[in-house]
C-alpha cells in the first residue's frame, strides 16, 4: 500500500539478528514507504559477531522498490532509551507521524493499514496521543462475551504500550523526560495515587525505582505514560492484537527474564474498522482494570484469579446495557 498519511517507520535494532530477520520481513509485508533504521552502537565486545549479523539483516529492506530507506549505526551505545527518543525526533522532523518498532515486535500484515487509519482520523483529536499494536496481551481482551456487546474494534488506555508505538509530530512536542518529572509525581501523593489506579501499580514501581535507583532502570516509556495520565490523554488500541511480541525469550538487553505474561496472537483487521465518534472516546473501565492486572501480576495464577474476579464483577454490573 502507499501511505495516504505522512507516515515515517522508525525500526530499532542491536544484535539479535533471528529476531531482526522476522521483524523485517513483516515490515516488507506491510509495505512501508519510508523506513529509518536506528542500530545502537557496540555496547561489548562479546556482542560483536551478531551486531554485524544485525547490519547484513536490515539491508534486506532496500530490497523493496518504491521504499526510501536510511539506516543508521551508531558509533556509541546510547542504550534503548536514548536511542529510540533520539531515533523519534529524527524521524519526526521528516514525517507527521511516527511508529516506533523493536527488534522483537512482529507485525501483523494489517497494522500498515490500521496505523494509517488512526494517523489520519484522529489527527486533529489532541486527546489521543497515540497508536499500538496490541494493548497488554491477550488476556486483556479474552472475555468473548463482552467483546460480543462492545461496539467499536479499537479501545483506549491511558498507558503506553510499546507494541509498535505511534504519534504525531505535534504531540511529540510535549514528551519530556526530565527525571524532574517523575521527582514531581513522587512528591505528590494525589498524583501517585492517580498514576497508580490509570496506569496500573506496576508504573509506580517504575516510578519509585527511577527516583531512588535511577541506575537500574533506563525507560522512555513511563514519561510517555505520565504524560497520557496526567493530560487527560489516551492511546488508541486494536481489541484484537495486530503484533506479536516474540522477544521475551530471554534474548533482549534490557527484557531478560523468560514470561509468557504478555503473550499476544496476530489478528486480521476487519475491512470496516468501527471507531468510536470523537465525542464518544472514553476509557473503558474494564478494559482497563484488565489491562492493569496483566501489568501488574505476573504470576500466572494469581494474575488469572484477578482476571475472574473482575469478570464476575463486570458481570455483576451487568456488562453493558
Amino acid at each position: 500500500m502507499q501511505d495516504k498519511y505522512d507516515i515515517g517507520l522508525a525500526f530499532f535494532v542491536y544484535k539479535r539478528p533471528e529476531h531482526t530477520r522476522r521483524v523485517v520481513q513483516s515490515i516488507l509485508e506491510n509495505r512501508f514507504d519510508n523506513i529509518y533504521v536506528f542500530q545502537d552502537g557496540l555496547r561489548s565486545e562479546h556482542d560483536e559477531a551478531e551486531w554485524k549479523e544485525v547490519q547484513q539483516v536490515i539491508h534486506l529492506l532496500q530490497d523493496r522498490d518504491g521504499s526510501s530507506v536510511e539506516i543508521h549505526i551508531s558509533d556509541v551505545n546510547k542504550g534503548l532509551a536514548n536511542s529510540i527518543t533520539q531515533g523519534i525526533s529524527y524521524v519526526l522532523e521528516k514525517h507527521r507521524a511516527v511508529i516506533a518498532l523493536e527488534d522483537d515486535i512482529l507485525l501483523g500484515k494489517d497494522y500498515h493499514r490500521f496505523a494509517s487509519l488512526c494517523f489520519e482520523r484522529y489527527e486533529n483529536v489532541p486527546q489521543v496521543k497515540s497508536i499500538c499494536a496490541a494493548g497488554a496481551s491477550d488476556a486483556v481482551d479474552s472475555d468473548v462475551y463482552y467483546n460480543r456487546c462492545y461496539p467499536y474494534d479499537v479501545y483506549f488506555t491511558y498507558r503506553l504500550s510499546s507494541m509498535a508505538f505511534g504519534t504525531w509530530r505535534d504531540r511529540w512536542k510535549d514528551y519530556d523526560r526530565d527525571p524532574k518529572v517523575a521527582q514531581r509525581i513522587w512528591e505528590d501523593e494525589t498524583q501517585k495515587t492517580r498514576l497508580g489506579r490509570l496506569a496500573g501499580r506496576d508504573n509506580l514501581n517504575y516510578l519509585e525505582m527511577i527516583v531512588n535507583h535511577p541506575e537500574n532502570i533506563n525507560t522512555w516509556a513511563f514519561y510517555w505514560t505520565a504524560l497520557q495520565v496526567f493530560s487527560g490523554g489516551v492511546t488508541v488500541t486494536p481489541l484484537h492484537a495486530l503484533a506479536e511480541d516474540i522477544g521475551r525469550d530471554g534474548t533482549g538487553t534490557n527484557t531478560i527474564s523468560v514470561t509468557d505474561q504478555f503473550v499476544h496472537t496476530i489478528h486480521d483487521l476487519p475491512v470496516e474498522v468501527r471507531f468510536p465518534e470523537n465525542q464518544d472516546i472514553t476509557v473503558d473501565s474494564y478494559f482497563l482494570a484488565r489491562q492493569n492486572i496483566v501489568c501488574e501480576n505476573g504470576n500466572y495464577i494469581l494474575r488469572n484469579i484477578k482476571l475472574l474476579r473482575a469478570k464476575y464483577k463486570q458481570i455483576l454490573a451487568g456488562y453493558r446495557s
